[in-house]
């Protein structure tokens, strides 16, 4: 029997300390690397908020140093 390559998506597990703090208009939330804020009108909003945020800005950071390391990047 051959070797079978399998892809599957895979979701990391990181610690990225943000601060939340409500305010007269809502939940508010920052992060200092990478730098993020967001405003929400929960706090549960807020956090989920944050975490999509977060996902974008390191997807969008990996699919930069793939361009560079394949030599696409202008």
């Amino acid at each position: 029997m051959g070797n079978h390559a399998v892809t599957l998506r895979v979701t990391p597990f990181l610690r990225i300390e943000c601060k939340f703090w409500l305010t007269n208009d809502g939940w508010n939330g920052s992060c200092e690397h990478p730098s993020i804020a967001i405003q929400a009108g929960s706090f549960e909003h807020a956090k989920s908020e944050m975490e999509i945020a977060l996902g974008t800005q390191i997807e969008s950071l990996l699919r930069e140093r793939q361009r560079t390391s394949t030599g696409q990047a202008a």
